[in-house]
């Protein structure tokens, strides 16, 4: 017990020091070319240009999926009516 007690109290004077040495430390220099940089803007430009073409393909295909489903809505009804004419064109 009184090595743990021992440990305990070896553990609780040295961790602010270690905290202090490892969390307080200057950052690190980012060691990154200009090319990689303009490439990642670049990159990053061309992204959003094609977010904003998929989101008008998105809307354009909502409009379309809400004509069919008007379609499909008028049609619901008509079964008979659909064989009918199935049936005059063969």
């Amino acid at each position: 017990m009184r090595r743990f007690g021992r440990f305990l109290i070896l553990v609780l004077l040295l961790s602010p020091s270690l905290v202090f040495t490892v969390s307080c430390g200057p950052k690190p220099y980012c060691d990154t070319s200009l090319v990689t940089l303009d490439e990642t803007r670049l990159e990053l430009q061309t992204n959003r240009e094609e977010a904003q073409e998929t989101d008008k393909q998105v809307e354009e295909l909502k409009k379309e999926l809400e004509e069919v489903q008007t379609r499909i809505s008028r049609l619901e009804g008509k079964p008979k009516d659909l064989l009918k004419k199935i049936r005059e064109l063969k």
